[in-house]
């Protein structure tokens, strides 16, 4: 059950607060469309449970008994991720987000009948939710270059920290096609490399299963590290004037792809 304890950050174009007893109002353009100081109780009726563990994965915490697979909350860092989370469940129709127990969390609603005011929280319907994500092909690149979970497979391949060479090498792989494109027209020096990790990562896809695939991995893996290192400074921006590396989307961005969120691909990462 939501506590306010804390207002989260979202400007509303048209505040108000509203009366508990009004239904949420038909605004479908962000961030309008959110109303301020209210929150949706569950009130053991209107949670709607979830299986965020198959999205988020290890990163998914703060949820209902401890377990991410069946949950109506968890921890999120913006009232746009829980809103975009909200938006590609299947039962959600409403989410209301806010402070519990010194921590942001997004509650998600089958209904909004357990709506109060409450003037830390903020909620809206399932339509309610931001533009997606727009990804660039060097943010692409530096997200996989960055992202925890291929880190994890660099020192446990294989093991339980990175049970799919598979998943993981697909991810590489829409790095690297990524990284291609952020490279085209620019002076570099890794171009036969980039074509080499390429043809690795396509070549390690196609192999079966057996005991050597871990070794092959790690090896690979290590190859394809080196080489977006040696171009970052490209994916950071430091080449244009020494601007600040682009921000890369929250895990939590459901309207952004996995690899571009710091996971592992699910299928085909280039589809």
């Amino acid at each position: 059950e939501a506590t306010a304890k804390a207002a989260p950050a979202v400007a509303a174009e048209d505040g108000g607060q509203g009366s508990s007893q009004e239904a949420l109002p038909d605004r479908t353009t962000w961030p309008s469309c959110v109303d301020q100081g209210v929150v949706l109780r569950g009130k053991g009726v209107y949670a709607s449970f979830e299986d965020i563990s198959a999205m988020f994965g290890d990163t998914a915490k703060g949820c209902w008994d401890n377990d991410c697979s069946r949950t109506d909350k968890f921890q999120a860092p913006s009232a746009e991720d829980c809103a975009r989370v909200c938006a590609v469940m299947s039962r959600c129709a409403f989410w209301t987000y806010g402070m519990q127990d010194g921590a942001n969390h997004c509650f998600m609603r089958t209904s909004d009948q357990g709506r109060e005011a409450s003037d830390d929280f903020v909620a809206a319907s399932r339509a309610c939710q931001p533009p997606t994500t727009e990804v660039s092909t060097s943010q692409a690149a530096l997200a996989v270059l960055e992202s925890p979970a291929l880190r994890a497979c660099d020192s446990d391949s294989g093991g339980e920290a990175c049970p799919d060479l598979y998943a993981a090498m697909r991810t590489w792989n829409y790095g690297i096609q990524n990284l291609r494109t952020t490279l085209e027209g620019t002076q570099n020096n890794v171009g036969r490399y980039l074509e080499q990790i390429s043809a690795d990562a396509e070549a390690f896809l196609g192999m079966p299963l057996s005991d050597q695939l871990a070794e092959f991995y790690s090896i690979s893996a290590a190859n394809n590290r080196q080489v977006f290192e040696a171009v970052r400074h490209f994916l950071v921006g430091e080449g244009e004037d020494g601007q600040a590396a682009p921000q890369l989307p929250s895990v939590f961005d459901a309207s952004a792809p996995r690899p571009a969120r710091g996971l592992l691909c699910e299928g085909d990462c280039l589809a």
